[in-house]
């Protein structure tokens, strides 16, 4: 569901240029206590197609740059929202495209695709020493992601949700102070019950721009990211570290 084609329908399902869990309403969760502040230097990190960025301009919470892997994506979201700085780069050398540094680095559903500790290091070496590092994301705390079925499913090779212990010294290592977590799994279930049923309402518009296959695909696959969540294979949780001096 990383690929362009994955974005664009879930786009067009979730009504915005959004590909995580809970759109606008965990924007604000993720950023509840952040004052706005419209010169604070913020980075998206895997913005895809920059609707959380754009979130995050239009509500006056920094100046914003975005970046992502994929470039089609990132063009999209360069020529709809022009008010953001993008930049297609690699989460894992984001440092050698994008001069820092930054106060605030978001990342919403994307550090499990990242590979993680050269993440971590290359958004510590973008960050000044004090800022925030947002991470809204699946998490695996009970270690029962690995053995599960939908671990093998297709483009899922990838995926590494958060173990919270895990995490915190792999940030350690990385220059990143992890300060608290929140688990948002009930709300994880209640937003892909409500994508779900979002999908089925605009079933024939997805199948008139992408095709039945796409639409079958991608129904089947958050059925089962839905069931693995409601089932405790996976959480969903927001991260909240800083930058400590080296």
């Amino acid at each position: 569901m990383n690929s362009p084609e994955g974005k664009a329908i879930l786009a067009l399902v979730r009504c915005g240029d959004f590909a995580h869990a809970g759109e606008e309403e965990a924007i604000r969760i993720a950023m509840a206590g952040v004052l706005p502040d419209p010169a604070r230097r913020v980075v998206d990190a895997g913005c895809g197609r920059g609707g959380t960025a754009d979130y995050l301009i239009r509500h006056g919470l920094g100046r914003v740059t975005a970046f992502d892997i994929d470039g089609e994506s990132v063009h999209h979201a360069a020529e709809r929202y022009p008010a953001v700085d993008f930049h297609v780069a690699d989460a894992g050398s984001v440092d050698r495209a994008i001069p820092g540094p930054f106060d605030l680095v978001t990342c919403f559903n994307s550090f499990y695709a990242f590979p993680q500790e050269e993440a971590l290091a290359a958004l510590r070496r973008l960050a000044a020493t004090g800022a925030r590092l947002l991470i809204f994301d699946y998490t695996d705390p009970a270690e029962r992601f690995a053995g599960s079925d939908f671990a093998h499913l297709e483009d899922n090779g990838l995926w590494r949700p958060v173990h919270p212990g895990k995490l915190r010294s792999m940030a350690l290592d990385a220059g990143w102070e992890l300060t608290g977590w929140d688990d948002l799994t009930d709300r994880y279930v209640g937003w892909y019950d409500e994508l779900l049923a979002n999908m089925e309402r605009h079933r024939e518009a997805v199948i008139t721009s992408h095709g039945e296959e796409a639409f079958e695909f991608v129904r089947t696959f958050y059925r089962a990211l839905h069931d693995a969540l409601a089932n405790g294979v996976l959480g969903g949780g927001c991260f909240r570290l800083v930058a400590v001096a080296g």
